[in-house]
């Protein structure tokens, strides 16, 4: 008889290993796999799709991703990618009055299928429903906080979201009187590859445009591929995948949002600190403009494809020209960081502290409003003082005949009476002030009575002297609040030190530029492994050719 089940015992280790490890889950069964193949000598193989390859070598060739992009043992994302919408490629509703309609696109598109995109729209719009049915239970907090998954607080993030025309959905962008396609949303590797393209058919950016390039991209990824992801809102596009949950925590984690460098400036400061990391096809707009549906796709996917190609070409003079700017301003950096003579780790500290400070949720500000309300209050009410008394002013002198005005301005001259009036004002002043003493004097006892001792980290303050206090020198102890205020220490260095603050910034620029420099080498080893893989392509085809033209007579074709 032949048994029906044979089991390796190694596979059963494999198993055992599996739940050692941690729950069963996606991430769960690569990391047991890698492992216990790794014990056997075998190696995984999991590459992009040959789509992906095809069209940027850098990006998705090599012979094996994993190898990371690593800068002071922290992993940088696997690849980069950007996506953005542009609302100047139009396709007018009824060009040129046409009645019929123009054939298909023959050719392979790199536009999304609409189904795919409405598919992505419905799904968003699902998840938002139920996200706010959800979410009416629960009552707003009162105070600024961090919502889930976030690095910036809510009010940065409204900051962020008013600041910019695409994060509004319901902002027209394109009349869709006019046009039935108002734009295009293209995703873009960092070497300017065209990937997807999605045709936007509504006035305003809606998100399900920006997520259904993604949701493709990720279909011909690895499981466990990272990606840098550039966008103009980003700080937004994460908030809204975290709060409706339109990705799953799996795919989050594997991506980092970013902000391009063109947009930064529009966000908040704390947006920046977290988020902050072309266009051939402008002659084609007018004419494409009053095209048919069809017509306009198959002249963009030829022109995408072209500039495709054309960039394939140019990858070597790329890396050779990033390489170049990359040393020049690493340079430039380190010269000005020699000249300030700071401390590397000091300046990472203080940017640390400078980062965990303004990362802060804002206070509540509740009191803060009640204080410039009663300001204004009392600005009015001095204005309305400032008219009652020239009213009566007006009234005076309106009642007093000519002799009696004579008499008051005769007074107001008299040095003796201003000055014996003065001297009542002061001296009843005096009096008031001193009862006041005396019963804050009272109270100041009683309490010092029930006191307990003061706290281990409590300050004494100053002692002022009653010799020389009415001198008012700008060193004395007045000035100095030591003690009674929470505020006693110094400014922190990367507020108050130039030389920090400066160091700081080119500090900066020199960590970027040093993971720039190990992304390229990277991506000088791909091009490298993609030329080998070329030429032995070529190679191969060459020799099967000479082979076949030994085959076959000379009139009979190989193919």
């Amino acid at each position: 008889m032949v048994p029906s089940l044979a089991v390796d015992l190694r596979v059963l280790e494999f198993v055992r290993l599996l739940f050692i490890h941690q729950s069963p889950n996606q991430t769960a069964w690569c990391d047991a796999l890698e492992t216990f193949l790794d014990g056997m000598r075998y190696k995984l193989t999991s590459k992009p799709s040959e789509y992906l390859r095809s069209w940027c070598p850098l990006c998705f060739g090599g012979n094996d991703w994993r190898n990371e992009v690593r800068v002071d043992h922290f992993s940088r994302p696997n690849i980069i990618v950007c996506i953005d919408a542009c609302f100047t490629q139009k396709c007018s509703t009824n060009p040129r009055d046409a009645t019929g309609s123009d054939p298909p696109n023959p050719t392979l598109s790199f536009f999304l299928p609409m189904a795919d995109v409405n598919a992505m729209e419905d799904f968003v719009q699902r998840c938002r429903g139920e996200g706010r049915q959800a979410r009416a239970s629960r009552a707003e907090p009162d105070e600024d906080c961090y919502e889930e998954g976030m690095r910036v607080p809510v009010s940065v993030l409204n900051g962020c979201g008013d600041s910019f025309i695409a994060a509004d959905e319901k902002r027209e962008k394109a009349s869709t009187r006019f046009f039935t396609d108002t734009g295009l949303m293209a995703l873009l590797c960092r070497h300017d590859c065209v990937l997807w393209v999605a045709n936007l058919t509504s006035a305003g950016e809606k998100q399900n445009y920006a997520l259904a390039p993604l949701d493709r991209l990720f279909k011909h990824l690895p499981a466990q591929m990272t990606i840098g992801l550039l966008y103009d809102i980003g700080c937004q596009l994460e908030r809204s995948c975290r709060k409706w949950k339109f990705m799953d925590d799996n795919t989050l984690s594997r991506i980092a949002f970013a902000v391009a460098v063109f947009h930064a400036y529009g966000h908040q400061w704390p947006c920046q600190i977290v988020y902050h990391p072309r266009n051939f096809l402008k002659p084609l707009i007018p004419s494409l403009c009053v095209s048919g549906f069809n017509q306009w796709l198959f002249v963009l996917d030829t022109q995408i494809r072209h500039l495709d190609s054309k960039s394939l070409q140019g990858f070597g003079h790329w890396l050779h020209r990033r390489w170049i700017h990359c040393q020049t301003k690493k340079n430039g950096a380190l010269d000005s960081l020699h000249d300030l003579q700071v401390d590397e780790d000091m300046l990472h500290v203080e940017w640390k502290a400078q980062v965990d400070h303004q990362m802060k949720p804002t206070p509540h500000t509740n009191k803060e409003v009640e204080v410039i309300t009663t300001v204004l209050a009392l600005e009015k009410t001095l204005e309305a003082q400032e008219a009652s008394i020239r009213e009566l002013e007006m009234q005076l002198h309106t009642a007093l005949g000519t002799e009696d005005k004579v008499n008051l301005q005769k007074m107001k001259k008299d040095i003796y009476l201003t000055v014996r009036l003065n001297a009542l004002a002061v001296k009843t002043r005096i009096r008031d002030r001193l009862r006041q003493c005396k019963f804050e004097l009272d109270r100041l006892e009683r309490s010092y009575r029930a006191t307990i001792n003061a706290p281990p980290y409590a300050i004494m303050p100053h002692i002022i002297p009653c010799d020389g206090i009415f001198l008012l020198d700008v060193d004395d102890d007045i000035w100095q609040d030591v003690g009674l205020d929470d505020d006693t220490m110094a400014p922190p260095a990367w507020l108050s030190d130039d030389a920090i603050r400066n160091g700081i910034h080119l500090q900066l620029e020199v960590d970027w530029c040093v993971e720039e420099e190990a992304r390229l080498m990277r991506e000088r080893a791909v091009i490298q492994e993609w030329m080998l893989a070329e030429w032995g392509a070529i190679r191969g085809a060459s020799n099967n050719a000479g082979k076949c033209s030994h085959v076959f007579p000379p009139s009979v074709s190989c193919g």
